[in-house]
């Protein structure tokens, strides 16, 4: 059975092209990215160069997703600052696509803990690993070094220990003083 998608590509900035898996999901993607679209109806879709949200992204190969994960990952553009390579980090999370929901279940959890606190995405590479690639969330905080590291031991025994296993080595979080 064909499933049909829509694609939504930005006026005025050809190349940006998002997938969508229900139309009835179309118009809240709309309003979250807050861009003007035009919409394309196409059959049997699996793959196509296109940008993510943004700029200084360059077009990636993506596989067919679904309106939830475009959702979350609005979201992870919204609440987190990519640094580096944009386009590294939004592959990274391609290659990885549990991370995205991951990702979105922890922000409301650090913001409880570092209420002030930017938090900044970085793929990093583990030395001691060769080819063993990590995304890195740095908590950006103002706070003392103790009271940061508090926060986060406390932060760490409420919640975060417990999802570990789910983040399959790929997830590290910590402390950045500002």
């Amino acid at each position: 059975m064909q499933s049909t998608q829509t694609i939504l590509s930005n006026k005025g900035q050809p190349g940006r092209v998002h997938f969508v898996e229900k139309f009835e999901n179309v118009k809240e993607l709309i309003v979250q990215s807050g861009l003007s679209y035009q919409m394309i109806v196409s059959q049997e879709i699996s793959e196509i160069e296109r940008p993510l949200f943004g700029t200084g992204a360059s077009a990636l190969s993506v596989p067919q997703v679904d309106a939830k994960y475009l959702r979350q990952l609005g979201l992870l553009q919204q609440w987190y600052v990519f640094r580096g390579e944009r386009t590294g980090i939004l592959r990274f999370l391609e290659q990885y696509p549990f991370l995205v929901s991951l990702l979105v279940e922890v922000y409301p959890h650090i913001k409880e803990f570092f209420p002030h606190s930017l938090v900044y995405l970085t793929v990093a590479t583990d030395p001691e690993e060769f080819g063993t690639d990590r995304l890195v969330a740095f908590i950006a905080t103002d706070l003392e070094p103790d009271d940061a590291l508090d926060a986060l031991s406390a932060f760490d025994k409420k919640w975060w220990l417990n999802l570990l296993k789910r983040t399959q080595g790929k997830l590290c979080i910590t402390l950045e003083f500002r």
